[in-house]
């Protein structure tokens, strides 16, 4: 079953690479987990960077990265999404200008290049 999965995941990952090799610009949709995009990046043909399982295996390739709110929050959101803007992981931020100067090491491969969501 193990196996299996792990085929699965490397297939997931190739047609991912395939698809972000014909998308130079992919803007996200108005909204990520039922939260609102107030701006957005995103990396092009190479990830930001990845998200690797304990045991070293990589468990999802950063495409994009979104700041995010919340109609009845005040908090920021930065999540990070693979190519098709599925959310990956999340961090809380105070301000816009905080989860952008915050962006963790792991998602530097690529400078991002922020956006406001219009």
């Amino acid at each position: 079953m193990y196996n299996k999965w792990v085929k699965s995941k490397a297939a997931t990952r190739l047609l991912t690479q395939a698809l972000c090799v014909r998308r130079v610009m992919n803007k996200p949709p108005k909204e990520i987990d039922d939260a609102k995009v107030l701006e957005w990046a995103w990396s092009g043909r190479k990830p930001f960077g990845e998200l690797l399982y304990e045991s070293g295996e990589l468990a999802a390739e950063i495409f994009g990265l979104a700041i995010c709110q919340y109609d009845d929050s005040e908090t920021i959101y930065r999540f990070s999404c693979d190519a098709n803007w599925t959310t990956e992981q999340d961090a809380q931020y105070q301000s816009v200008a905080e989860a952008k100067q915050n962006l963790p090491v792991q998602y530097r491969n690529i400078e991002a290049h922020w956006q406001k969501y219009e």
